[in-house]
């Protein structure tokens, strides 16, 4: 039998293709099918400890006399702390800032120099256990510096980050599987995983405070703490 050439070429190029289309179907299906889902999960955590900001601020005309009254507010807060039981290391103080102060004239239209300042920031931390609303009513009798803010704190945030993205996780794993379940099928490895978004957690103010003169009303309140993943799995027959 005698195949004429352009016959020939259009047999060729159906095999060709033929063999082409095996090989995609084979490489299709022969990868494995996965499913993506994202794991939360949250956490409320009393704070271990409390870090109390203090401003201490002296003015007058001469900047280097004011050295002395600042270094008495610093010594009466120390002493304060030190009531309590806070150690050395639970009290830091910031280097000293001077500056002269200034304020806008509208009379005039120009800004007028005022007073020298002289300033430092004081930071306390003051264990959990410890009463912080007596000692927060201590530091505002005591006139010796302004209370800024009171921000909760954790021992080891990066041990509760880890367990938190665990628990993210498994979380995850949950919603796979009910998705396999739903398709009859089973959930296999995990693939991949990846965090979506940061450790985060609520640490502006973790008490309410109520000011009243000189008393202060502090209720300690749980850290907000979260975390997300998103995670593949292989999904099997």
């Amino acid at each position: 039998m005698k195949y004429h050439p352009r016959t020939f070429s259009c047999v060729l190029i159906t095999l060709l293709a033929v063999a082409l289309a095996g090989c995609n179907a084979a490489t299709t299906n022969g990868g494995p099918d996965t499913v993506t889902v994202t794991g939360s999960a949250e956490r409320q955590q009393m704070p271990d400890y409390y870090q109390v900001h203090l401003l201490l601020v002296e003015r007058g005309e001469d900047g280097t006399a004011l050295a002395g009254p600042l270094e008495n507010r610093l010594d009466r807060i120390m002493a304060i702390a030190r009531d309590y039981g806070l150690a050395d290391e639970d009290i830091r103080a910031w280097e000293v800032q001077l500056r002269q102060e200034s304020h806008w004239d509208r009379e005039q239209q120009r800004r007028v120099l005022g007073e020298m300042r002289l300033s430092r920031e004081v930071r306390l931390n003051v264990d959990a256990d410890l009463d912080v609303g007596a000692l927060l009513g201590d530091l505002l009798v005591s006139g010796a510096g302004e209370l800024q803010r009171v921000q909760s704190r954790l021992q080891d945030p990066r041990a509760i980050q880890q367990a938190l993205l665990a628990e993210a996780t498994a979380d995850a794993r949950q919603r796979a599987a009910a998705i396999a379940r739903g398709d009859e099928r089973e959930l296999g490895r995990l693939i991949r995983a990846e965090e979506a978004s940061g450790f985060e957690r609520l640490m502006v103010t973790g008490s309410r405070m109520e000011q009243a003169d000189t008393a202060i009303r502090f209720e300690p309140e749980p850290i907000s703490l979260s975390a997300t993943v998103n995670a593949t799995f292989k999904m099997g027959n």
